[in-house]
């Protein structure tokens, strides 16, 4: 809410706040709808005998349709939870995960004294960067898209520690259980051989840097000559940094991740993540995401992203995907996402235009 419910090219908001009670309880709606040729195109034979591609249709589906609601008990405490609508919730089937492993909910609680927090309960993991747009390659399989290494609000019951002492370094330690990965990796067929729990660690460090820019002269020439410097000063370029890596393990499976990523204050930022996993067996993936985006005005923001994804299973799949985009945020709460994506495959390379609807109330 306080960066989607205040930014806008027109500035009429429906909410002026998201409090349900004045900060104590914040309730919010994050709902998305997207417009796209969902699917593969394929070859077919026509009346005459001609080899024809098939597109699929271009139609709309509901991408999300999540309620949040978060509480602080008291200063340094507080509880959250999350409820995920599925195709089929509409019909009754409130638990409809879209994708193996993928959770209807997220519920937990978090507390911190001084340089030290802890969160547990229905939560995610912290592996590498949380992406927001879930058809990022770098936690997806390349030998089968429906079935991601970790699938979109992925939540699993355990715990985390956080230290943090100082503004560019933090450091995450926890245990999960993995029932939700264990139906994530082997549902149908078991590529992974899992313990009852997994663990996790992440380590980050965003250093603030500074370069260039001057301060005002605090020379004075008494005889007003050209001695005289009245220079203004100039702004330095200021860039905060995020380098880190993670690991997500249990038994024979293991998810390491690196990233680093920059951002100015002219509103330029850039990303780069790599993931390596490993399965029972010789099942490997290495994947990776270059993403960017500049802020013109804070509610138009043109980006670009460049993913790559290869499984080395049986045999070698690999997925290449271009996307271009712009996000624009029409008023506060509503987001348009115009995009051109080109996904190129093994098989078959096709390119589409697509098109978001973001509503975050």
């Amino acid at each position: 809410w306080g960066s989607m419910g205040h930014t806008g090219a027109f500035n009429f908001a429906l909410f002026e706040s998201n409090e349900l009670i004045k900060e104590r309880v914040h309730v919010g709606l994050d709902t998305r709808i997207q417009w796209a040729h969902f699917g593969i195109p394929v070859k077919t034979m026509n009346s005459a005998g001609q080899e024809v591609i098939e597109i699929p249709d271009f139609k709309a589906i509901p991408m999300q349709f999540q309620v949040n609601a978060g509480a602080q008990i008291k200063p340094g405490f507080s509880m959250y939870g999350g409820y995920n609508a599925g195709p089929k919730s509409y019909d009754g089937q409130l638990c409809d995960p879209v994708y193996p492993g993928m959770s209807c909910f997220e519920a937990g609680m978090q507390g911190t004294v001084g340089a030290v927090s802890a969160r547990a309960g229905m939560i995610q993991p912290h592996i590498g960067i949380r992406p927001d747009d879930h058809t990022t390659m770098v936690r997806s399989d390349a030998a089968n898209h429906r079935k991601p290494i970790i699938p979109p609000n992925y939540a699993e019951l355990g715990g985390e520690i956080a230290y943090q002492p100082k503004s560019w370094f933090r450091m995450e330690v926890g245990t999960f259980n993995t029932k939700n990965l264990d139906k994530s990796l082997n549902q149908s067929t078991t590529t992974a051989k899992l313990w009852k729990a997994a663990y996790n660690a992440r380590v980050s460090f965003l250093p603030r840097l500074e370069f260039g820019g001057s301060k005002p002269s605090d020379d004075f020439d008494s005889d007003f000559d050209d001695d005289f410097d009245d220079t203004p000063p100039s702004r330095p370029i200021v860039l905060h940094t995020l380098v880190g890596a993670s690991i997500y393990g249990s038994d024979a499976f293991q998810m390491i991740n690196a990233f680093v990523g920059a951002g100015a204050q002219n509103g330029l930022e850039g990303r780069f993540e790599v993931s390596h996993s490993q399965r029972s067996g010789d099942y490997q993936s290495l994947n990776m995401s270059f993403a960017a985006t500049w802020a013109i005005y804070d509610w138009l923001v043109p980006a670009i992203r460049l993913d790559r994804g290869r499984t080395m299973a049986t045999q070698t799949f690999n997925t290449w995907q271009t996307v271009l985009g712009v996000e624009f945020f029409l008023m506060p709460g509503v987001e348009i996402r115009p995009e051109y994506r080109i996904s190129r495959t093994d098989g078959y390379i096709f390119g589409q235009p697509t098109i978001q609807l973001h509503l975050f109330l």
